[in-house]
C-alpha cells in the first residue's frame, strides 16, 4: 500500500527480473524501471514487468534519458507505462535512498503522478542467494530461446547444479556457460573434468567437446613431465599456447604481446565503426577527441590495468593512437606536425598516461579488498609461484606500482616540514594509507627507489 492510498502489485516476471539483476550483481549499485498499468478502478497500480538498466555506475547521464525514452515508446504500443523505479544499493548496510535514485524518481514522477519507489533489501537478497529452496523464485517459468531470463536462470541452475564441487576461485570461475578450471597436473585435470562431465550430463547438461581446450602454463620455467592426455571422457582436448577469456588473450608464457595486438585491433574496430564521424571534415576536431575519448579508447585500455607493461608495449599502443589521432586531423607524418601539437589540437592526453591512472586506480581497488577476495587470493599466488631462472628477470606489475609511484609523487617543502604531495590526486590518493602501513615493505625499499624519501619520513602525520 502506497502513501498515497494505491495499492501495487508485482507480477512474477517483474518480480523476477529485478531480484536476479541484483543477485547478478551483488557487490554493485543497480536499477531499473517498473511497467505497469492503473487499472480500471484507479485504486490499484499492476506492475506488469520490470526493466534493468545500470548495474555498475548509475549518473544522471544522456545514457539514462534515451533509455527512459526508448523504453516509453517500446511499451506504450502496449498499453503500458513507467510506473516506478526499482533501486539497491551497493553496500549491504545501506537501506537509504540516494541523491541520485531520488532525482530519477522524481523525473519519473513528472510523467506519472503515482509512480512509486522500490528500494531492495540487501540483507535479504544475502539470504535469498544462501537459501537452499529457490522454487519460489523459478516457479512455471522455463528456458527458451530469445527470452532475457534465459541467461540469468542458466546461471542460477549451474550453480545450484554445481554449488558441491565448485572450489574457492580462482581454481574454479564460472561466468555464464564458461569454465575455468585450474590444477597442478594433468592428472589432477582429468579428475576433475571427470567430476564436472558426471555432475552436469546427470542433469542433462552436457560439456562442449569441440569447444574445450586447454593450457599448460610455464610461468615459473618448472614443468613436471607427464605422458597422459586431458580428455573429456574418451575424447581428447586439444592443447592450445594462447586463449581468449572474457576479452583477454592470456599466454601460457605469461607474456602479453598478443593482448596488447588484440587490443589494438579491437581499437581499430571501433575505430572504422566511428569512422563516419571521425574522418568527416563537418565536424569539429575537438567533438572527434571527445568521441575518441568516449567511444575508442576504453577499446583499447580494456583490462591494460593489469598488464606487466614493458617499454615496447608501451611504444606500439601509443603509435596505434597517434595514427587514429593524425588520421582524425587529415594529418600524415609527412606533414611534420609534432604529435604534441597533434594531441593539443584534439584534445587527447598520451594514452600511456592513462594506463598509469588505470593501473593506480586497480591497484588501490586491490589492497582495499579483504584478504580472502579473489583478487588478493591471484595476488598471494603469484608471489609464491615466481621462481627466479637465468638471465634477466621478467618484469611483474608490482615493478610498476614502484615506477609509477615514483613518477607521481613529489617531495615539497612547507612551512619548513617535510610533506608528501600528490601530482595526480585522483589516481593516487589511494596509496596515502598504503605507504603509512608497514604493506609498502613488501613492494619497494624506499632507499633504493625513491631517493628522496626516507623511511623515517613515513607516517600518517606527514601528509597533506
Amino acid at each position: 500500500m502506497g502513501s498515497n492510498g494505491l495499492r501495487y502489485e508485482i507480477a512474477q516476471t517483474a518480480y523476477i527480473k529485478f531480484i536476479l539483476h541484483s543477485l547478478k550483481h551483488p557487490t554493485s549499485a543497480v536499477n531499473g524501471v517498473l511497467i505497469g498499468r492503473i487499472s480500471a478502478s484507479n485504486d490499484v497500480v499492476e506492475i506488469a514487468d520490470a526493466v534493468p538498466l545500470f548495474h555498475s555506475h548509475i549518473p544522471l547521464l544522456p545514457q539514462l534519458e534515451i533509455s527512459l525514452i526508448m523504453i516509453e515508446e517500446y511499451f506504450s504500443a502496449k498499453g503500458l507505462n513507467i510506473v516506478g523505479y526499482f533501486h539497491a544499493n551497493e553496500r549491504s548496510d545501506d537501506n537509504e535512498l540516494g541523491g541520485v535514485a531520488k532525482n530519477i524518481g522524481d523525473h519519473i514522477c513528472r510523467y506519472f503522478p503515482e509512480a512509486a519507489v522500490l528500494l531492495l533489501d540487501n540483507k535479504k537478497l544475502d539470504a535469498l542467494k544462501k537459501s537452499k529452496d529457490r522454487s519460489a523464485i523459478m516457479q512455471w517459468l522455463g528456458l527458451h530461446q530469445g527470452s532475457t531470463l534465459s541467461p540469468y536462470l542458466f546461471t542460477l541452475i549451474l550453480d545450484v547444479l554445481t554449488e558441491q564441487i565448485q572450489e574457492i576461485a580462482p581454481r574454479c570461475m564460472l561466468f555464464a556457460d564458461d569454465i575455468v578450471l585450474l590444477g597442478e597436473s594433468r592428472e589432477e585435470l582429468n579428475e576433475r573434468l571427470e567430476t564436472w562431465r558426471r555432475a552436469l550430463e546427470t542433469h542433462g547438461f552436457r560439456l562442449s567437446r569441440s569447444k574445450s581446450e586447454y593450457m599448460e602454463c610455464k610461468f615459473n620455467k618448472r614443468r613436471r613431465v607427464s605422458n597422459s592426455e586431458v580428455k573429456i571422457g574418451d575424447h581428447i582436448i586439444p592443447q592450445v599456447t594462447r586463449f581468449k577469456y572474457l576479452g583477454s588473450v592470456i599466454q601460457d608464457d605469461g607474456e602479453i604481446e598478443g593482448d596488447v595486438n588484440h587490443r589494438i585491433q579491437a581499437g581499430w574496430m571501433k575505430w572504422r565503426k566511428a569512422s563516419g564521424v571521425l574522418c568527416d571534415a563537418k565536424v569539429p576536431i575537438k567533438l572527434k577527441g571527445k568521441f575518441y575519448r568516449t567511444a575508442v579508447r576504453p577499446a583499447i585500455l580494456y583490462g591494460t590495468e593489469c598488464w606487466a607493461v614493458k617499454s615496447q608495449h608501451e611504444n606500439k599502443v601509443g603509435v596505434a593512437e597517434m595514427r587514429m589521432l593524425r588520421w582524425m586531423c587529415g594529418k600524415t607524418r609527412q606533414d611534420k606536425i609534432r604529435n604534441e601539437a597533434i594531441r593539443e589540437r584534439v584534445g587527447v592526453a598520451p594514452i600511456v598516461e592513462k594506463m598509469v591512472e588505470n593501473r593506480l586506480r586497480w591497484f588501490g581497488h586491490v589492497e582495499r579488498r579483504p584478504v580472502d577476495s579473489v583478487v588478493r587470493r591471484v595476488d598471494q599466488m603469484e608471489r609464491r609461484q615466481t621462481i627466479r631462472g637465468r638471465g634477466r628477470p621478467k618484469k611483474t606489475i608490482r615493478e610498476l606500482y614502484v615506477r609509477d609511484t615514483s613518477k607521481n609523487w613529489k617531495l615539497v617543502q612547507s612551512d619548513g616540514n617535510n610533506r608528501f604531495s600528490l601530482k595526480e590526486p585522483s589516481a593516487n590518493l589511494v596509496l596515502l594509507d598504503y605507504i603509512a602501513s608497514e604493506k609498502w615493505n613488501d613492494i619497494v625499499d624506499f632507499d633504493d627507489h625513491l631517493d628522496d624519501i626516507s623511511k623515517d619520513w613515513v607516517n600518517p602525520g606527514l601528509f597533506n
